[in-house]
């Protein structure tokens, strides 16, 4: 994946646990592509063996992107 923190949150709602790779997007164009095409795979991926993407949202500069285990 691309370069970022991840942090581990609790989905209120469903009091599950998910990871949050957080990434500044003041970066190189890109890397920027490379970002969209991470999200865009995940999305489309549905593998026992792969996180599970669970949503996005860009708020204050950051990319938030939320994944959970799939098994």
């Amino acid at each position: 994946g691309n370069g970022g923190v991840v942090r581990k949150a609790l989905n209120r709602n469903t009091k599950q646990l998910v990871a949050v790779k957080v990434v500044r997007l003041d970066i190189k164009d890109d890397v920027r592509k490379r970002i969209a095409l991470e999200l865009k795979t995940l999305y489309q991926c549905q593998s026992p063996h792969i996180v599970q993407f669970f949503g996005a949202f860009f708020t204050n500069g950051y990319i938030h992107i939320c994944l959970v285990r799939s098994f």
